[in-house]
C-alpha cells in the first residue's frame, strides 16, 4: 500500500488504553488484574467510600465489551458528578490532539450564517494541508505544487461536532505513536514511526507557523520587515496558511478569528507553543500583504527531514564532525550523510539512540550515492516524546 495515497485516518473510540490512560489521570490506581478485568479504586481512599471499586474490562474484542464500557462509565458519572457524555468523550480524546478553528460573530449562541460557517470549514482544511506542506518543505508559496500527501493529510484527520458560543469546528488527529525501543542490534522501525508521527509533526508546524503569523499581524505594532517575514517561512509560515486566516476574516459576519490547541492529555505536550491565537478583523489587512509577498516566494526553501542518528563521527582536530540519519524521503528510506558544527554535532550525540531528530536544509540525491545534506537547521525532535 502507498502509504503516501492512503494515510490512516484518526479513529475516537473507547478501548481499554483510552480508559487506563484516563483513570490514571483522574487518580485512580489498579488494585487487582485479571486476564480479563481489572480492578481501580481511587487513590485517595481515605476522602471517599473504600468499598467504590470499577470494573474495568480489558479485551477490547469480547461480545461484552461495550456493555461492560457502559457500566463503567455510569458508575464513574455517578463518582465524578458529571453527565456521562462528557467522560466518554474526555476517555476517547486521550490520544488525539484537537485543534480547535472558532470564528466569534455578533448573532446569538446557537446559530451561525451558513456562508459563514462554510468559509470556517474552508479555512480549516486550508490550514492542515498548508501544515502538512510546511511539514515537508519550507516554502513561501505551493500553489499547484503542494505534496500529494500534504492534501491527502485533510482526509486523515477528523471534525468533531461542532460547538455553541463562538463557532467552533474542533480538527481531530491522533498523537498515539507505535511502541518501537531503542535496539542496538536492529535498525528503527522508520517507516512505521514516520507514518504514525506525521499527524503529530502537523499540528505542531501549524501551532508554530500560527504562532508566527499572530506575532507578526497581532502581538507587535510595527509592520512586519521582509526579513521576518523571511525567517516566518522558516517556521512553516506560507501564503496558504495566511489564506486559511483569509477566508474567513473575509466574512463582515466574523469579528474575530481564533485557533486554539488541546493536546492529547495521555501524550507529553510540545514544549514552547502557544495554546490560543486570536486574530481580529482589524489583523485582516496586515495579513494580506504578508500574504502578497509570500506568493513570489515559489521555490523550496528548505526540506525537511525527521530521522535519526545512526552513526558519528569526529577526530580530535575537527570543529564538529559528521553524522548519518535515517529518513524517510518522498516515501522511500533513505540513509543522509550530514556534517555538523560543534554546536549540531553536541546536539546528535545527545539524541543518539534516545530521540529523534528534526534537520532542516538543502537535500542532494542522487542515483547510485549516499544521500548529502547541507544542514541549516539541526534540533532533538520534542514534539514526538517516547519515540
Amino acid at each position: 500500500m502507498n502509504h503516501a495515497q492512503q494515510p490512516p485516518s484518526v479513529a475516537l473510540t473507547v478501548g481499554p488504553s483510552e480508559i487506563t490512560s484516563y483513570l490514571h489521570r483522574s487518580g485512580w490506581v489498579r488494585a487487582d488484574a485479571g486476564r480479563v478485568a481489572e480492578i481501580w479504586q481511587p487513590s485517595r481512599v481515605a476522602d471517599v467510600d473504600p468499598e467504590i471499586e470499577l470494573l474495568v474490562p480489558r479485551i477490547g474484542t469480547a461480545p461484552d465489551f461495550e456493555k461492560r464500557v457502559n457500566i463503567l462509565i455510569q458508575d464513574l458519572q455517578v463518582y465524578e458528578r458529571r453527565p456521562s457524555e462528557l467522560i466518554r468523550d474526555e476517555i476517547c480524546r486521550q490520544f488525539v490532539d484537537v485543534t480547535n478553528v472558532k470564528a466569534t460573530h455578533e448573532y446569538d449562541s446557537s446559530v451561525f450564517p451558513l456562508d459563514a460557517s462554510q468559509k470556517l470549514f474552508y479555512s480549516a482544511k486550508k490550514m492542515v494541508i498548508a501544515a502538512a506542506a510546511a511539514t515537508l518543505k519550507r516554502r513561501g508559496y505551493f500553489g499547484k505544487s503542494v505534496p500529494l500527501r500534504a492534501r491527502e493529510q485533510a482526509r486523515a484527520v477528523l471534525v468533531g461536532h461542532t460547538r455553541p458560543g463562538s463557532y467552533v469546528v474542533p480538527v481531530v488527529s491522533r498523537a498515539q505513536l507505535p511502541d518501537v525501543s531503542w535496539d542496538d542490534k536492529a535498525p528503527r522501525l522508520v517507516e512505521n514511526v514516520e507514518e504514525a508521527s506525521f499527524d503529530r509533526r502537523m499540528v505542531v508546524t501549524l501551532a508554530r507557523s500560527l504562532t508566527v503569523l499572530h506575532e507578526l499581524v497581532v502581538a507587535r505594532e510595527a509592520e512586519p520587515t521582509k526579513r521576518e517575514v523571511h525567517d516566518g517561512v522558516g517556521e512553516g509560515l506560507s501564503y496558504e496558511l495566511c489564506d486559511g486566516v483569509i477566508r474567513s476574516l473575509n466574512d463582515p459576519v466574523i469579528e474575530e478569528f481564533k485557533v486554539g490547541f488541546e493536546w492529547a492529555p495521555a501524550i507529553a505536550r510540545p514544549p514552547g507553543l502557544d495554546t490560543n491565537m486570536e486574530f481580529p478583523s482589524e489583523s485582516l489587512e496586515r495579513i494580506r500583504r504578508i500574504a502578497r509577498g509570500l506568493r513570489k516566494e515559489t521555490e523550496d526553501r528548505e526540506q525537511v527531514v525527521y530521522g535519526w542518528v545512526e552513526v558519528l563521527a569526529s577526530k580530535a582536530e575537527d570543529v564538529g564532525g559528521w553524522v548519518r540519519v535515517h529518513a524517510m524521503v518522498n516515501g522511500r528510506h533513505r540513509v543522509i550523510r550530514m556534517t555538523l558544527d560543534s554546536e549540531d554535532y553536541e546536539k546528535a550525540h545527545a539524541s543518539h539512540k534516545k530521540c529523534p531528530v528534526i534537520v532542516r536544509g538543502d537535500l542532494h540525491l542522487e542515483a547510485g550515492k549516499l544521500a548529502t545534506m547541507e544542514v541549516h537547521s539541526f534540533a532533538l525532535e520534542q514534539s514526538i516524546p517516547g519515540v
